[in-house]
């Protein structure tokens, strides 16, 4: 951008500085600031959207990973963020479909397969304590029926 001093690699090494130290927060206010100077770079959200998620607040690091999903389609790393986001509140059927999508255009990407294998033990889980509930339920009409 034209005027600014800082130019968007040096806010971005700087917020990169602080995300390797886990300093969050610092990280989120060189982002702020870089995403006013620079509100197009796509690089910027992402790595906004990921501090937000490991501070567990999920409902910022949605709103950039929908807003890089819906402006940046192509975009892969926006892609599997947005799905981490989606898995981190529990939209599996979301998140699986959206790492599918990854692992469409990116199949050797370690971390999506892993969160696939996630949400594989998931689903057993979920399966199985519906059979559990199923069958208790099927126990109970037939207690009833035998009286």
């Amino acid at each position: 951008m034209a005027g600014s001093s800082v130019s968007v690699n040096d806010l971005g090494r700087q917020a990169y500085q602080k995300i390797l130290f886990k300093d969050y927060p610092s990280a989120i206010e060189i982002l702020n600031k870089a995403i006013r100077l620079y509100p197009r770079e796509k690089e910027l959200y992402n790595n906004r959207s990921l501090c937000y998620y490991h501070l567990q607040n999920y409902n910022l690091a949605l709103q950039d990973s929908q807003y890089l999903y819906d402006n940046y389609p192509t975009y892969v790393k926006s892609l599997f963020r947005h799905a981490q986001n989606k898995f981190a509140i529990k939209s599996y059927r979301e998140a699986e479909n959206l790492f599918r999508e990854v692992l469409n255009r990116t199949p050797d990407c370690t971390e999506a397969n892993i969160y696939m294998l996630e949400l594989k033990k998931i689903k057993l889980i979920m399966s199985s304590k519906h059979d559990v509930q199923q069958k208790n339920y099927n126990e109970q009409e037939l207690a009833k029926l035998g009286r």
